[in-house]
């Protein structure tokens, strides 16, 4: 775990702040060395250096070592008996069969003192909680956490309400499960955080990765369950309910999502991740202006957060304010480059912007514009992921411009007619089943006595439309100079029937 940011959230600190930002959780102590704000769980100071969990290590051994050792006067008296001579009085003679009483009384009152030494260095050798927690907490500090684990546990077997033992054995579980977590081992490390959960059923950190892992496994009832939990033992835990709020957003709750985002945002209003994910409730609800408001509260707190940047121009362009959703793709871009997705909803963009200048320029028979426009919008189609059905519907009527533009040039005598057919055969090819531009190529070849190639246009018009009775009448016409009278009536007689009250027949 790295010093320097937050246990909670893991976000980077600044040294004067007494309580995360972000997820507020409080740094419940001060470091002895600097006097800045620290977490208890992390292993050192990340502003002075300084080791937190050490120092306590080595005060432990310190006290440990010096209680197993025995002091000065044990050991004198241990020397004094094994290096002093028994006294012996002047006049006694000394007979090894009988020794004299005053003799066997120091002997006995040695053999006393020695049994006791022994016993005390059994005692002070048997194996010693402290001792094991202390070995555990350097493997700890190491991130060395099976082996912390198991000293732990062999001070727990010892002394099995050592608190110091549970405690750290319970934040050992806790960050192998991490470790996991970070290689997306996510049934591995819920095991390690069940693990910590029965050690330590308070430890708030704990159920909320547990609720994170199998978020992550989209088992979100599950998650919203250890959320809950993290949230009992301590209501204002900001992340979690930011969690929560992710969990019931992924079960489509859209509603109770938001519900959650504002209990964060109560406990701390610039948490941003909160701001923008009620954003994203906001937009699944249709409400994009309020969901644009909340993208702009995150981004004031922090503009270099990319998310809302690129959830604001979305919005913007589910409103249709095209213009306005590209310059936040591209910022996001600026901070998330090559993202397609970004880039694709900035094509999309221009598409509708050309397309709709083009459709406004069409309907002021500003022809040669309007098809410079949709020209454009094609092009960037061709770019995105717009639907078929939008850029079908762009391809018909950018045919239609060109069929109306060969209409007037028609209308404009200093035109020439290849111009006008130019303009008719432009828009047969980017939509071969539209009827009308095969229409008015009959036309140009009936004014031109090309009869045979009229009928064939009327008969294309007609088979893309058979209720088309224009052109019906128009082949008629043609077949009556061809002296082809019983088919030019039979095609009067089909104009009629489709279109009786047609004033020109």
């Amino acid at each position: 775990m790295k010093g320097h940011f937050c246990s909670g959230c893991g976000k980077k600190l600044e040294a004067d702040w007494k309580v995360c930002p972000y997820c507020q959780i409080a740094l419940k102590e001060e470091c002895s060395n600097c006097g800045k704000g620290i977490d208890i769980n992390w292993h050192s100071c990340p502003f002075c250096g300084s080791q937190i969990h050490k120092t306590t290590i080595e005060e432990h051994k310190t006290q440990i070592y010096s209680d197993s050792t025995p002091d000065e006067t044990k050991t004198q008296i241990y020397s004094d008996e094994k290096n002093t001579d028994f006294p012996i009085a002047e006049d006694s003679k000394v007979s090894d069969e009988t020794p004299s009483s005053n003799t066997n009384k120091d002997k006995i009152a040695a053999v006393a003192i020695v049994g006791a030494i022994i016993l005390v260095a059994v005692v002070f050798s048997m194996p010693n909680a402290d001792k094991y927690y202390n070995e555990g907490m350097a493997l700890y500090n190491q991130e060395k956490y099976d082996e912390a684990i198991a000293k732990f546990d062999k001070a727990l077997k010892i002394d099995q309400n050592h608190a110091k033992s549970k405690e750290y054995s319970a934040y050992a579980w806790y960050y192998k499960g991490d470790v996991f977590y970070d290689q997306n081992k996510y049934s591995e490390a819920i095991t390690c955080y069940d693990k910590a959960i029965v050690i330590d059923p308070n430890y708030a950190y704990v159920w909320c990765n547990k609720g994170n892992a199998l978020y992550n496994q989209n088992k979100y009832s599950e998650a919203i369950t250890c959320y809950d939990k993290a949230i009992v033992i301590d209501p204002n835990y900001a992340y979690v309910w930011c969690n929560k709020g992710n969990a019931l957003y992924n079960q489509n709750k859209y509603s109770e999502a938001i519900t959650c985002y504002d209990k964060a945002l109560a406990i701390n209003q610039n948490y941003t991740r909160a701001w923008n994910s009620k954003g994203l409730a906001l937009d699944e609800l249709g409400k994009y202006s309020e969901a644009i408001t909340c993208y702009d509260k995150a981004i004031a707190i922090d503009p270099n957060y990319a998310y809302p940047w690129y959830n604001k121009g979305l919005a913007l362009f589910n409103l249709k304010k095209y213009d306005q959703s590209i310059p936040n793709f591209e910022k996001y871009l600026k901070l998330v480059p090559n993202d397609a997705d970004a880039q694709d909803y900035i094509n999309q963009s221009y598409f509708w912007i050309n397309y709709n200048d083009g459709v406004s320029l069409y309907d002021k028979e500003k022809y040669d514009d309007a098809i410079s426009k949709l020209d454009k919008a094609l092009l960037y189609a061709s770019k995105s992921k717009i639907s078929k059905t939008d850029k079908d519907k762009a391809t018909h009527d950018l045919a239609i411009v060109w069929n109306d533009k060969g209409v007037y040039l028609s209308n404009q005598y200093k035109y020439s007619v290849s111009e006008e057919l130019k303009c008719y055969e432009k828009a047969i090819s980017l939509d071969p089943n539209l009827a009308l531009p095969w229409y008015n190529k009959g036309v140009v070849f009936y004014d031109q006595k090309k009869y045979s190639d009229a009928i064939t246009c009327y008969d294309k018009a007609i088979a893309i439309n058979p209720n088309y009775a224009k052109a019906w009448w128009n082949k008629g016409i043609v077949l009556q100079k061809l002296n082809r009278y019983t088919e030019a009536n039979t095609c009067f007689n089909k104009a009629k029937q489709l279109d009786p009250k047609y004033l020109y027949w």
